[in-house]
């Protein structure tokens, strides 16, 4: 019997992590991704206020990344995904 030797690239901890994780976002705090994070206001009804970031140094760093290309698209998926499933609900 032959056998196959696959190898396993290592994935960095944050793949995938680019964008704030959207089931995880709370009012009145920053929700922070790798990259990008948000900050929605609200006291009471309605919202007052948000603020969306992007930190150019670790855009930066993560186009430098050898895996850049596979987590944009899985963070990309990520955030449509779990988009897609909160306006069901």
């Amino acid at each position: 019997m032959t056998s196959i030797n696959h190898s396993i690239t290592e994935t960095a901890e944050c793949y995938g992590g680019i964008f704030p994780d959207p089931a995880m976002a709370h009012r009145n705090i920053t929700n922070r991704g790798k990259v990008f994070s948000a900050r929605i206001e609200s006291h009471g009804i309605g919202v007052q206020d948000e603020e969306l970031a992007v930190d150019e140094t670790q855009w930066r760093s993560c186009m430098e990344c050898p895996q850049f290309d596979g987590c944009y698209k899985l963070s990309t998926a990520r955030l449509l995904f779990q988009t897609a499933v909160q306006a069901r609900f």
